[in-house]
């Protein structure tokens, strides 16, 4: 018999974080982040309505910059004008330029990344789901630097979302990837599907297979909270398909890892979580519900997952769950949980998400 640790952790990128993404409360990431979507629709019409522009830049400026491609020479959209000392829309509408709005980034510093390490070393997950990593180099490096050579595989594709939030897999290094496969190019209408992907990676090790779907399903943020759960739901629905059409749950060994920003009792994830032979870890190791959360938000919720084939179910011993790299988990455990003593600060936090690792013998 082989002890295999399978885990996941959201860690929020590993050496740099988009300025908007950077903020303490929910509220304020995601009023910036519906900011710049508003911008960015007013930036998407024929003939533009400069002075409303000009006001949500003027909010959001900070957090942005414009990549421009093509436009005469002109290297941002929005200028400012030293004489009135107003801002003004140099271009007439979308048709005039070519690019796209970035985000501006913030470097971690060495205390924020030491946490997000310690968190991952604690798991000691021999296959562990990463979500919200930058890319495979930055995994790469972040594992030479901050692991200490731990894994032998970093394995991720960059996926739809812009802002350096990718899933990703790491893998100790008696495991081989075996097969990969991405769905990026999904599409729901003319959007995506997957607002990163649903990355699915084979690692075997000796005559055993384990298969990883790694997933980073749409967030609550945004205003429009009925399209958010529509598109969660079509993808939770089509996780579920790809499982049916791709494996037998009874005897493939398949995990469902990663944050699906709902809590299990959501409408959105209802048609993955009535996979049949599909099983979240939590229920199978018995954890009553109160001892499940992965994440704090104005309560305790679990957002984090690690769903078991009825194969990998059987051969489950356990399963953990790392919270100590989140700040403040003191004051929302009333004392039964302490941060690492290096956890000081929201700003050098590991992650606001808590690590889950589960224990097979296979």
């Amino acid at each position: 018999m082989t002890i295999v640790r399978i885990g996941t952790f959201n860690v929020e990128n590993l050496f740099s974080r988009a300025k908007a993404l950077n903020k303490r409360s929910f509220e304020a990431t995601s009023g910036r982040l519906a900011k710049i979507g508003d911008l960015e629709n007013e930036l998407a019409k024929k003939t533009y309505d400069k002075d409303r522009i000009v006001e949500l830049y003027r909010e959001v400026k900070d957090y942005i910059s414009f990549n421009v491609t093509r436009s005469e020479g002109r290297k941002s959209i929005v200028l400012f004008d030293r004489r009135t000392g107003k801002f003004k829309v140099d271009v007439k509408g979308r048709d005039d330029w070519e690019g796209f709005i970035e985000l501006k980034r913030d470097s971690f510093d060495g205390t924020t990344v030491k946490n997000t390490a310690k968190v991952i070393k604690a798991l000691k997950a021999d296959i562990l789901c990463m979500v919200e990593v930058e890319d495979r180099q930055t995994m790469e490096q972040f594992d030479t630097e901050a692991l200490g050579n731990m894994y032998g595989a970093a394995f991720s594709i960059q996926g739809n979302d812009q802002r350096g939030i990718d899933v990703g897999i790491y893998a100790k290094k008696d495991w081989a990837v075996v097969d990969v496969d991405t769905h990026i190019f999904e599409r729901s209408g003319r959007a995506p599907l997957f607002s990163r992907d649903c990355l699915r990676v084979a690692l075997r090790k000796d005559d055993i297979t384990v298969n990883v779907l790694a997933n980073h399903f749409k967030s609550k943020s945004g205003r429009d909270q009925a399209t958010n759960n529509a598109r969660r739901r079509r993808q939770a629905e089509r996780v579920s398909q790809i499982l049916g059409d791709s494996y037998d749950l009874r005897s493939d060994l398949v995990v469902v890892a990663g944050d699906l920003n709902d809590t299990p009792d959501s409408e959105p994830l209802a048609p993955l979580l009535a996979t049949p032979r599909l099983t979240d870890a939590f229920e199978a190791a018995g954890v009553a519900e109160a001892d499940r959360w992965t994440y704090h938000f104005r309560s305790n919720e679990q957002i984090d997952y690690l769903l078991l084939s009825d194969a990998l179910t059987s051969k489950l011993q356990h399963i953990e769950v790392e919270r100590r790299g989140i700040a403040d988990v003191d004051k929302f455990t009333s004392g039964a949980i302490r941060p690492f003593d290096s956890v000081t600060h929201w700003s050098n936090a590991a992650s606001d998400h808590a690590g889950v690792v589960a224990e097979f013998e296979l």
